[in-house]
């Protein structure tokens, strides 16, 4: 058993440049198992009260195994012994003249000897300690040095010769048993300089005489190198020590402190610290890079940093996507350590979600459970959702910082839980989000790109991280190398090629070690200076292509060549059908060149796919072939990949397009362009969507028989129309929809005529545009009547009603509902309920509230016997209004909202579970029973919030304020009516909708003392409700 050291520090009693020294020096704690002391490990103590600590306990371990001090150690020993122990000693100081990374000052107290007679250094804290605490002047300027840098004369053999004559003799005098101090030795130094200290023969014996002698006038003797004192002990003692170097020491040292990014750090840490600090809403930084520009070095430096050095009381976690782990979801990552310390209630909560992206953490039986891959879409989405609920509710009361390194990397379905842990919540204020991706590389993930495009107002900080500059791409050389001294040619062709990126740098090196250009050389253990002509450097990558393709068989070769064709990543099955090789060892083959770190495996939507590691090799794999092959090749992998799309037409579609754009086949483009357009709406990815109908248009513009795709230009159009209503882009889908018309004209196409036109009016009904939905409807009227169109002439009923009951005619309203619903087939089912909705509410305006209930209530009864359960939630919702508002029969009201809501969390419909559950607030309102009516609108405005029904929050809020104003809890309340304030001043809210609102404002004005403010709000709600039986009407009227 060894023993060890153990150091605590409190922040609050040492200076802060050596708490930084101690944060940088230990950061890489390998860096210090040389032949000086092993650190064991060197971090913060976590106190229970971590978020209120005031001070950091720093600690550190080190090696002891029962070493003694120098001096104590040669005490006694035969002077046999004590040679050897000198010529270790003599070695430690070649290495520390030579080496670029010091350890201590090179004095007797700071060397430790064991059992066996070997040495080793004090590590640097120690060292640094004990100078504090001791106040050893001799080494408190050489400490202060080793801070700060290494000082030239630590660069300079001959200081280290000097001190070993200084060891030497002290340690000879502690051997005889004589005390010395500094005074001593400078007199022995003196005598034996001026070559008056035979008095110290018979003391010393005649051979360790001799030597000392040599060392105190060493420049007499030609001792110009510490090998030179090596030759000069074997020369006296008749031996032949000779330094062996070890294979550690030919290595190059690549595990090197972070440098060159000191800019970078602070600002990044300040803008972390301002975050954490105000719970800002900008709670996302970027750092990207090209490849190799030590993006991932970095954000680990910072997760170091924000562990050890920062007081913030906030947990950070790191996630990055890992080879090892390529048929998990990444987000897993970030469960398994949330569930570590999480609550357990809240884990037991989760646990069916968590365990389908993190099966290990319940146990060995689970562990080849990856049960999402399977799911199908909307069973994905649920998993999002819930996923997402889990980490919000746990960054609610634990904020945290969590670095997201090679996010471009990254399946969908971690991409989309971050999303919506970023912007569907309040508790995202809670969260800090450091995101790390490679630039160029992240275009080939669509998802990200998206996702990135989604958050940009999220961004607080982007830093985009730049070569290295010319004096720390030398300060990497020296660490790699470990070196002091190098050519400035050496240093100045290095950066000529690799241009400061530290990947480039790194291979740089390789490439000329494994070519034996740079080596330790056996006869002095410093590297081998490379003469001039043999200071060969790849001026780009191809060399280093060239490097990876080096002895791979035929099978492999034709393998990555068919893969520099893909745009996505593939699996093996498409490569065996391309390349027409039926052999199963072509997935081991593929493992080889995954293991060689050419490619690069994940995991997407069909198994294993893979992809090159280093863009560099895809593009000079490619490049050079003749471009009738590529064609042909092109062509080929189109043909394979239309075999897949026909059983299932979502794979691999855009990597067809890839290939047919490249090929220029005009019309199978714009067959995929409009199947894939489908896709992306499906998956509501509207912007993509849109622009795959430009690209429609885009091809047919440039075509010479553009006529014969009429009808495609139509479409495209009529699309975009319909995309740009459904983000609110009411203008400019109107441009599109009059495109698409004036299309149909020409083409005599009366009935897309029809369903273009009352597009249009619907979205001139918004816009509250009267004169042109009084055009259109006329326009419809007209064409109806020369054209039998049974959908058309239902779907110009449907906006008739709308405008009758607007203007109030309720009779003639119930008039073309009836007209309506006798028209209405099997497929119009909707339109049909629809016009049964409409006849209602001109019942309810006439106050004919029971009898809107029975039809109704006849109504479900139709849709169950035809299996139409689509319309069931609008109908049950219908119901519980009426039950409500006009019948003020709460308990009923209530059993039909919980029915709606058991059925919309079967069918997963959002927009109605918020409905029912904002309903059944306001029935719980109106029975007073407050608490019930708080958490179930609370309930409802936070599932509002996370699936964008944004708009649905105006009801939850104003009633949440209203409930709180029941309650006495004034300041809760009106931070809830500045939320509606909000809304009213940038929302369209009319009518109906306005009259709580305004209930609330005369509420809060007349408890401010504003009674005539309070009646005008007062007197604006009635006007909404005054020819109805309304609930809210005779509560304005009370």
């Amino acid at each position: 058993m060894s023993m060890v050291n153990i150091y605590v520090l409190n922040n609050s009693n040492i200076e802060n440049k050596l708490l930084d020294f101690c944060v940088s020096e230990y950061e890489k704690i390998p860096t210090m198992q040389n032949d000086a002391l092993k650190i064991l490990d060197f971090g913060v103590v976590n106190n229970v009260e971590n978020k209120d600590k005031k001070d950091n306990y720093y600690y550190i371990t080190e090696v002891y195994n029962n070493y003694q001090l120098l001096l104590d150690a040669v005490e006694g020993i035969s002077e046999e012994n004590l040679i050897k122990v000198f010529l270790e000693i003599c070695i430690l100081s070649y290495k520390q003249s030579y080496n670029y990374i010091k350890v201590v000052p090179f004095h007797e107290e700071n060397i430790y000897v064991d059992l066996d007679l070997k040495v080793k250094l004090k590590d640097k804290l120690t060292a640094l300690l004990q100078s504090r605490e001791i106040g050893i002047g001799t080494q408190s300027e050489d400490i202060e040095e080793l801070i700060e840098g290494s000082s030239n004369k630590f660069n300079e053999e001959q200081y280290y010769i000097n001190k070993l004559s200084e060891i030497l003799i002290n340690m000879v005098l502690k051997n005889k048993g004589i005390y010395g101090d500094a005074k001593t030795y400078r007199i022995i130094m003196k005598h034996m300089e001026n070559n008056e200290g035979q008095e110290y023969k018979e003391l010393f014996s005649e051979r360790l005489y001799n030597l000392i002698d040599k060392l105190c006038n060493n420049k007499n003797n030609f001792i110009n190198s510490i090998f030179d004192v090596i030759e000069q002990v074997n020369s006296i003692y008749n031996m032949s020590y000779k330094y062996k170097i070890n294979k550690k020491e030919k290595e190059l040292n690549f595990n090197i402190p972070l440098i060159g990014r000191s800019e970078e750090i602070k600002t990044i840490i300040a803008s972390i610290n301002h975050i954490v600090k105000y719970h800002e809403t900008k709670n996302v930084i970027l750092v990207h890079g090209e490849i190799g520009i030590g993006k991932t070095r970095l954000l680990k430096h910072i997760k170091y940093i924000m562990g050890i050095k920062e007081n913030n009381g906030v947990k950070c976690f790191y996630i990055k996507n890992n080879k090892e782990e390529t048929t998990k979801a990444t987000i897993g990552q970030l469960l398994r350590k949330i569930v570590s310390i999480a609550d357990k209630h809240l884990i037991n909560k989760y646990k069916k979600e968590i365990m389908l992206l993190a099966p290990e953490i319940y146990g060995d039986g689970y562990e080849d459970n990856f049960g999402y891959s399977k799911l199908n879409n909307k069973e994905k989405l649920i998993l999002i959702a819930k996923i997402s609920s889990f980490l919000q509710e746990y960054y609610h009361d634990n904020p945290g910082i969590i670095i997201i390194d090679d996010m471009n990397m990254y399946d969908a379905l971690t991409l989309n839980v971050i999303h919506y842990v970023l912007n569907k919540s309040a508790s995202a204020n809670n969260i800090l989000v450091i995101i790390g991706y490679r630039d160029g590389d992240y275009l080939n993930n669509n998802n990200f790109t998206e996702f990135i495009d989604y958050i940009k107002d999220k961004v607080a900080l982007n830093v985009h991280l730049r070569s290295l500059t010319e004096d720390s791409s030398a300060k990497m050389l020296r660490n790699i190398l470990n070196v002091n001294k190098i050519s400035d040619e050496f240093i100045d062709n290095l950066y000529k090629y690799s241009m400061g990126n530290p990947l480039f740098i790194e291979e740089y090196l390789k490439d000329l070690c494994n070519r034996k250009i740079i080596y330790i050389d056996e006869e002095n253990g410093k590297w081998h200076k490379p003469k001039e002509h043999d200071m060969y450097m790849p001026i780009n990558m191809k060399k280093i292509c060239e490097s990876q393709l080096k002895d791979l068989d035929k099978l492999s070769y034709d393998i990555l060549y068919i893969m520099s064709f893909f745009y996505t990543p593939m699996p093996v099955k498409v490569i065996k059908d391309v390349l027409r090789i039926d052999k199963p060892y072509i997935y081991n083959v593929v493992e080889e060149l995954v293991a060689k770190g050419i490619l690069y495996s994940s995991i997407g939507d069909n198994g294993f796919v893979y992809t090159f590691y280093n863009k560099f090799l895809r593009s000079y794999l490619y490049k050079d072939l003749d471009a009738s092959i590529k064609e042909d090749i092109h062509k080929k992998i189109v043909m394979v990949l239309e075999k897949y799309c026909y059983k299932d037409l979502n794979i691999y579609i855009e990597e067809i397009i890839y290939h047919l754009e490249i090929l220029g086949f005009s019309r199978k483009l714009i067959y995929y362009y409009q199947k894939n357009e489908e896709r992306l709406e499906n998956i509501n990815r509207v912007n993509e969507a849109i622009r795959y109908n430009f690209k429609i248009l885009e091809i047919i513009d440039k075509l010479e028989n553009k006529d014969e795709f009429i009808q495609d230009e139509i479409n495209a159009n009529m699309n975009l129309g319909r995309l740009y209503n459904s983000l609110s882009d009411k203008n400019v889908a109107i441009e599109h929809y009059i495109k698409a018309q004036g299309l149909c004209k020409p083409q005599g196409l009366l009935v897309t005529s029809v369903d273009i036109m009352v597009e249009m009016i619907w979205i001139y009904m918004d816009l509250g545009n009267d004169r042109e939905i009084g055009y259109y409807t006329k326009e419809i009227s007209k064409i109806l009547e020369k054209l039998d169109y049974l959908t058309g002439t239902i779907k110009y009923l449907r906006i008739i009603t709308r405008d009758l009951y607007n203007n109030g005619e309720n009779d003639k309203l119930k008039d073309v509902c009836n007209y309506g619903i006798s028209l209405c087939k099997e497929e119009h089912m909707d339109y049909k309920v629809g016009f049964y909705n409409s006849y209602c509410n001109a019942l309810i305006a006439q106050s004919k509230e029971e009898e809107a209930l029975n039809i109704l209530k006849t109504t479900v009864k139709e849709c169950c016997e035809k299996n139409y359960t689509k319309a069931l939630p609008r109908i049950y919702n219908s119901i519980g209004v009426i039950y409500s508002d006009y019948i003020q029969c709460e308990e009923e009201a209530l059993n039909w909202f919980k029915k709606l809501h058991e059925l919309t969390k079967l069918e997963e419909n959002k927009y109605y579970e918020v409905t029912a559950l904002s309903n059944m607030g306001f029935s719980n309102y109106v029975l007073a029973n407050y608490d019930e009516a708080y958490k179930y609108l609370n309930q409802a405005s936070n599932i509002a919030a996370q699936n964008e029904l944004i708009y649905m929050n105006f009801y939850n809020y104003v009633y949440i304020a209203s409930t709180l104003y029941k309650q006495g809890k004034y300041s809760e309340c009106f931070r809830y009516v500045d939320i509606c304030n909000n809304y009213m001043e940038n929302s369209s809210i009319f009518g109906q909708e306005l009259a709580p609102y305004c209930i609330l404002s005369y509420y809060v004005k007349s408890l401010l003392g504003k009674r005539e403010e309070a009646m005008e709000h007062l007197l604006e709600g009635k006007k909404a409700f005054n020819n109805t039986n309304s609930i809210v009407k005779y509560k304005i009227e009370l």
